[in-house]
């Protein structure tokens, strides 16, 4: 198995994980509706750590981090609503910011250890 395939699956497991353990963590259903900073602070430590593994591939990471928060909505997660489209673009529009960032965080720490 390739670092990028491996990358792909931890980024999904944990864009999984995050939306599960939201009503657990945070009493929210959606993540980003809590009164901390769960989703972006959990977006941002995961894609910081996928990227530390290697930073050329740290788009299947971050892939995989966002199918991750996509298959829990469309498989689990039961909205009043029978579209969940809105939510996809909410995971998109949410998880972009703290990516990039932990993604160049990571890409600096990495480059620092070297």
């Amino acid at each position: 198995m390739t670092i990028a395939v491996i990358q792909f699956l931890a980024g999904f497991a944990c864009g999984f994980t995050l939306w599960a353990a939201s009503v657990l963590i945070t009493g929210e259903v959606e993540p980003w509706d809590a009164a901390v900073p769960y989703h972006a602070g959990g977006i941002l430590i995961a894609s910081f750590f996928l990227t530390l593994l290697r930073p050329r591939s740290c788009w299947a990471g971050i892939l995989g981090l966002y199918l991750g928060q996509v298959c829990y909505m469309e498989w689990l997660y039961n909205p009043s609503t029978a579209h969940i489209f809105p939510a996809w673009i909410g995971a998109a529009l949410f998880s972009a910011q703290p990516a990039g960032l932990g993604v160049i965080a990571g890409i600096v720490v990495r480059q620092a250890i070297r």
